[in-house]
């Protein structure tokens, strides 16, 4: 899986992400240049759009039929590439824009289909090694005669690898019912999905205003080489050690100050300065998409989503922020007399991005506690999906297979509970839900990534309904809860 998802990561690059697949291109045709790699990246964002709306409908359909066909359709895409050089029709070359951008895209869906089923843990080290080991090898590329030979071999490989990894019926059943509905769901993560796109805008932006004309040349190609290899480096490094305390969201405050200052100086610098800052934020970004698809995972195995068309949703939206990013930044790029003031327009421009992202991460808490202000709502989490582990196990996986046993009705009469004592005290939806979690023994950072709120977050509802409660510390709230149950037990058995 890992040697598969390396040569996906090595065809992308190659084709899509950066300005290799130009050289390709005869010399009489680079009028045509710009315009392939436009459509070549606005069929890439929106072919995950698709793919999300198409996962959330069906999400079995990800699975062997789908690769072979988008395998099909990818290999003619490179076809079309090659038969372009051979003779250079205009047609040519936006159709294998065309179909390589949606081709590769749709293979990260079914990569991270694959990845939904495997550890946590395992698939951070897999992605760090795929980013660093396809990052050296693209160097390669450069080195390797026959490019045409190239790049047909590698889009080959990669389709045999990962028809290969499907090459056994994939059991689907493994899908929960969603827990969450899509639209509350989002309402919960989309400062997360701002912050991502924030970076991925501003890194697309920094690349097409500082760099310019070197974009689709080897100085830009060495770059993004340089920080691939760093980004995996560092992905395998710090998730081996730190796997379950690192989030993109604490990636993402980290890496804000870094960029902040370094934006703030960007127009007093020099090409070499920029070069570098370019590399950073190239190295930002690729570790975002890394986390992006760990999260992605997460959030399904806790809402009960497909994990496809979380991604398709994450990933589309980042990527369609890094196409306008590279026309705002290539339309300053191209103004008259361009400058010391037309970069520091797009450097508060980009750091104004940032901050608004990062001020939605922090005021998060404080909207959720406004909206959950309402007392009297009690809607539990649901049994099956909601409250599931990063690691696939969760407070609810065992409960769904004890319903019609003596343990399941006792797990009902503890629901039955918690639902009473919300009732009778007045306690908010949100406050409902974080009872639910103390009193099964959650503790703070469990119950702040089941519910995708923050650690404070969670702290404020926990005070809350702990003075409702007229509690002072979960062991209270467990022995409320438990004495609850018993005598609703008692009145049932009496009636």
């Amino acid at each position: 899986m890992a040697v598969g998802f390396t040569c996906q990561l090595l065809l992308v690059t190659f084709t899509v992400w950066s300005g290799s697949a130009e050289a390709l291109v005869p010399a009489h045709m680079d009028c045509l240049s710009p315009a392939t790699t436009r459509l070549r990246s606005c069929s890439f964002f929106i072919t995950f759009f698709a793919g999300a709306f198409a996962a959330y409908r069906r999400p079995q359909l990800f699975g062997a039929r789908l690769a072979a066909c988008t395998a099909a359709v990818l290999i003619m895409g490179v076809l079309c590439q090659l038969a372009f050089r051979a003779a250079p029709f205009a047609s040519l070359a936006l159709l294998a824009s065309v179909l390589m951008g949606m081709g590769t895209a749709v293979f990260f869906l079914l990569w991270e289909n694959l990845f939904a089923r495997e550890r946590l843990a395992f698939v951070g080290l897999c992605l760090g090694f795929a980013m660093c080991v396809s990052g050296a090898l693209y160097a390669l590329l450069f080195v390797i005669p026959g490019r045409d030979a190239t790049l047909l071999a590698l889009a080959v490989l990669t389709t045999a690898l990962l028809l290969h990894s499907y090459r056994e019926p994939v059991d689907e059943s493994w899908h929960p019912r969603p827990a969450v509905e899509p639209r509350r769901l989002f309402a919960d993560i989309w400062p997360t999905l701002l912050c991502a796109a924030a970076i991925y805008f501003v890194s697309a932006a920094t690349r097409a205003a500082t760099l310019g004309e070197l974009v689709d040349n080897e100085l830009f190609d060495a770059v993004s080489m340089m920080s691939m290899v760093l980004s995996g480096l560092l992905l395998m490094l710090f998730w081996g050690l730190l796997h379950s305390r690192i989030d993109l969201e604490k990636v993402y405050q980290a890496v804000f100050p870094i960029v902040a200052t370094g934006f703030l100086v960007l127009p007093f610098l020099g090409e070499a300065f920029h070069v570098g800052f370019v590399a950073l934020t190239f190295l930002v970004a690729s570790i975002i998409a890394s986390l992006i698809m760990l999260t992605s995972i997460q959030v399904s195995r806790r809402s009960g989503l497909a994990p496809t068309f979380i991604y398709g949703v994450l990933s589309g939206s980042c990527y369609c922020a890094s196409f306008v990013g590279s026309l705002a930044g290539d339309g300053v790029r191209l103004m008259d007399d361009f400058g010391f003031a037309q970069m520091l327009i797009v450097s508060f421009v980009c750091l104004y991005i940032l901050s608004m992202a990062l001020l939605a991460l922090k005021k998060r808490g404080a909207k959720a506690a406004g909206a959950d202000a309402s007392p009297g709502a009690v809607d539990t989490i649901p049994r099956s999906g909601r409250a599931s582990t990063a690691d696939g196990s969760g407070p609810h996986s065992t409960e769904a297979s004890l319903e019609g046993t003596d343990e399941g009705d006792s797990l009902d009469m503890f629901d039955r509970a918690c639902n009473s004592l919300a009732q009778d005290c007045g306690l908010s939806r949100r406050e409902s839900e974080i009872m639910h979690l103390l009193a099964r023994g959650r503790d703070l950072p469990t119950i702040s990534k089941t519910l995708f709120i923050s650690r404070s977050t969670v702290q404020t509802h926990s005070k809350s309904l702990y003075r409702k409660l007229d509690i002072h510390s979960k062991q209270e709230l467990i022995d409320l809860v438990e004495t609850t149950a018993h005598d609703l037990q008692v009145d049932t058995d009496t009636r």
